[in-house]
């Protein structure tokens, strides 16, 4: 079977989602890897897949 891709070409329809952290405490989920905040446009501190972000609170 044939992988599907998001408009980017990178991101998997079955992926995780991305958890994406600003400078200003905005805290998102978005479904393709973003390099700003959709809310008010700043540079991300952190996009990264949800999975991982939730592992890496627990240690």
């Amino acid at each position: 079977m044939k992988e599907q891709f998001y408009n980017d070409g990178v991101t998997r329809i079955t992926d995780p989602f991305y958890t994406c952290l600003c400078p200003a405490g905005h805290k998102h989920w978005e479904i393709m890897y973003r390099k700003t905040c959709s809310t008010c446009g700043q540079q991300l501190v952190l996009c990264m897949p949800s999975n991982r972000y939730t592992a890496a609170q627990k240690k």
